[in-house]
């Protein structure tokens, strides 16, 4: 347990500094609604434990205040609790229990603090329950609810929330949190850096890259490929296709993670004759994110590819003037992804006029 010197309610928190500073100053005199807003992995629920760890410790002192902070923060406080859907719809029979809850007395102290995970997903049917509780809490209740977006359901309650809006990780602070986190101890810095820079200020996605294995063969073989470059057509089709093929291979998990929301989604309409999204929205927006992740490995690829070529230049394995050329034009592939060009042919154009190297990078 933490003494009382120690006690820091938001020490768990990662980055989010202007909401860490602004909930902290609300927790001195809470209002009874905040709505959290941000992206995958901004470290929403982190904040909202961080949050009502400080409202209901405020008062206290000491190693009472400790006690307090250690146990919300180990989700193992009764005035502190937690709610979210069962499937991807927050239905009216899901807000029931959290509305309970929230008219239920304090079981440790003078208040509690209810938070609600995924409220932007909640149905036309569930959001007049919630609104009602929203706008008529218990006396001691703070309630918390997370959202990655606020949608027409979500509008009217949002308007009757204190907003806090979370922008996504920067790539500093998930390289932090990677360097935190005791299951990385003894991760190479590099890949934690790599894995950094590829999750696009989602931290959950970066630790599923610090601790996959293929992540790590993906990022030597673009760097082995200045070594094998010969200057045949032959085999800058080789490295092209030999990429492409382990960058699909990355997507294979999400997409397993995917077909696993539609089949969910599936069973909620069949079982309540509603679903959030249409198939056709649901299979855009799934191409979408595949489209995100197949870019994102496709850029850090590239990015090690040019970390080659500097270093080359560095060391003096490669002419400054072509080390320049060369990361030039790989930084402007990464550019031209914009575009959506065909990666195939943007490789073997991009190999075609990279000098190799001797014992590549």
């Amino acid at each position: 347990m933490a003494t009382s010197t120690e006690v820091d309610p938001y020490r768990d928190v990662i980055g989010q500094a202007a909401a860490q500073e602004f909930l902290r100053r609300a927790a001195a005199d809470p209002t009874s609604a905040y709505l959290i807003v941000g992206p995958r992995g901004s470290g929403k629920l982190e904040l909202a434990r961080a949050f009502a760890a400080d409202v209901l410790s405020r008062s206290l002192d000491g190693d009472e205040r400790a006690r307090v902070v250690d146990l919300v923060l180990g989700d193992m406080f009764a005035d502190c609790r937690v709610f979210g859907a069962e499937g991807s719809l927050v239905r009216k029979g899901e807000v029931k229990p959290f509305q309970d809850e929230c008219y239920r007395k304090p079981v440790d102290g003078d208040s509690k603090v209810v938070i609600g995970v995924g409220y932007d997903a909640i149905t036309e049917g569930a959001a007049p329950t919630l609104l009602k509780t929203i706008e008529e809490p218990g006396p001691s209740v703070v309630i918390v609810l997370l959202a990655e977006d606020v949608p027409p359901e979500l509008i009217t309650i949002a308007s009757r929330c204190v907003r806090v809006n979370l922008p996504p990780l920067h790539r500093d602070d998930v390289r932090q949190g990677l360097a935190a986190d005791p299951d990385l101890a003894g991760t190479p810095d590099e890949v934690l850096d790599q894995a950094a820079d590829a999750a696009g200020g989602d931290l959950r996605r970066a630790k599923v890259l610090a601790t996959d294995e293929r992540f790590v063969l993906r990022l030597a073989a673009w760097a082995a490929v200045p070594s094998r470059l010969d200057g045949t057509g032959a085999t800058i089709a080789a490295l092209a296709a030999d990429l492409l093929s382990m960058i699909e291979e990355s997507l294979e998990p999400l997409k397993v993670v995917l077909a696993a929301e539609t089949a969910a989604a599936d069973a909620e309409a069949e079982r309540y004759g509603s679903r959030r999204e249409t198939r056709k929205q649901e299979q855009e927006r799934h191409a979408r994110i595949l489209r995100r992740e197949r870019d994102n490995e496709f850029r850090i690829g590239l990015g090690v590819l040019a970390g080659v070529y500097r270093d080359a230049a560095v060391s003096g394995a490669l002419p400054v003037a072509e080390a320049v050329a060369a990361v030039d034009a790989i930084d402007a592939l990464a550019l031209e992804m914009v575009r959506a060009p065909n990666m195939r042919l943007q490789l073997l154009a991009l190999f075609l006029g990279l000098p190799p190297l001797a014992g590549g990078g």
